[in-house]
C-alpha cells in the first residue's frame, strides 16, 4: 500500500529525500495510519473479521493449496498409500476451513447483536 501511494503521489524525477517526496511519504502513511486504527476500534470486533480472512484464504493456501500442488507435481511417483494421505489431507483441511469459516460468521453475527460503536474505548 505505502509503495503505491508513494508511486502516485511522489515525484519520480526527484530524489526520495527530497522535501516533496518525504512530505508525500508523511502525509499518505500517516493518513493511511489513522484511518486503519480508525476502522480497528469503530468495529470492536475487528479480531472475528480477522478469523474469517484466516479461514477463506491463510488456512486453505497453507494446508489445503500445498498437498494438492504436491499430488499434481509428484503424481505418478506416489503410491496408493501417499496419494490417499496427501488428498485426505486435503479434504480434512477443506472441511476444517469451511468449518472456521462458518464459526467466524457466528461469531461476528454475535457481536454485532451487542455492538456499540467505539465500544471499547
Amino acid at each position: 500500500m505505502y509503495e503505491y501511494l508513494d508511486t502516485k503521489y511522489g515525484r519520480s524525477n526527484e530524489s526520495i529525500y527530497s522535501v516533496h517526496n518525504w512530505t508525500v511519504r508523511l502525509v499518505t502513511r500517516a493518513t493511511y495510519l489513522i484511518v486503519t486504527t480508525c476502522v480497528a476500534a469503530l468495529f470492536p470486533f475487528l479480531g472475528d473479521f480477522m478469523n474469517l480472512t484466516g479461514a477463506l484464504s491463510t488456512f486453505p493456501l497453507t494446508f489445503v493449496l500445498a498437498n494438492h500442488m504436491y499430488i499434481k507435481v509428484k503424481g505418478n511417483d506416489l503410491s496408493l498409500l501417499q496419494k490417499l494421505w496427501h488428498w485426505a489431507n486435503v479434504w480434512l483441511f477443506a472441511l476444517l476451513a469451511v468449518a472456521g469459516s462458518v464459526a467466524a460468521v457466528r461469531f461476528i453475527i454475535i457481536d454485532y447483536k451487542t455492538y456499540h460503536i467505539f465500544a471499547n474505548l
